[in-house]
């Protein structure tokens, strides 16, 4: 499930670093780094917890994923390998109890002996719930032909 990898390398494996100048870029930056923790711990009460119940992924080729299908997709295998990994939030808005999020990642490398090399576009979308911000949904574009600015 190429999908399902990808997305947990957009959410976890290489969360975004550096300066934080907005509220709302605070928010998206320390829910990835919360999202890592949990993942690489394989915290599922956590993850569940950060992640809204009718969350669903927009994969790449089309598919539709599920909190519980991304969660429990290969949750006990190993991590990612990359060679190479390149990963930038472009823009974070933010309206009362809605925040997105968009931007763009780059990758090359393999899980499990299979390729997961790629260029990809992404939005989120994060929303108040109970106090703390879910995220509700993600969607992932494959970049064809990557232009000179990315």
């Amino acid at each position: 499930m190429k999908q399902v990898y990808i997305f947990y390398v957009c959410i976890a494996m290489f969360c975004c670093t550096g300066p934080r100048s907005t509220d709302q870029e605070k928010i998206v930056f320390d829910f990835k780094e919360r999202f890592e923790k949990a993942f690489k711990t394989k915290n599922r009460k956590a993850l569940e917890d950060m992640i809204h119940p009718s969350y669903v992924l927009v994969t790449p080729w089309g598919n539709k994923v599920t909190r519980d299908g991304m969660i429990s997709a290969d949750f006990n295998q190993d991590e990612p390998k990359f060679e190479h990994y390149e990963y930038k939030i472009e823009q974070v808005l933010a309206d009362g109890n809605i925040v997105t999020a968009n931007g763009y990642f780059k990758d090359k490398g393999t899980l499990h002996g299979r390729d997961i090399t790629g260029s990809f576009r992404f939005s989120e979308v994060y929303i108040a719930d109970g106090g703390t911000m879910k995220l509700i949904f993600t969607q992932l574009t494959e970049i064809k032909v990557p232009d000179e600015k990315n």
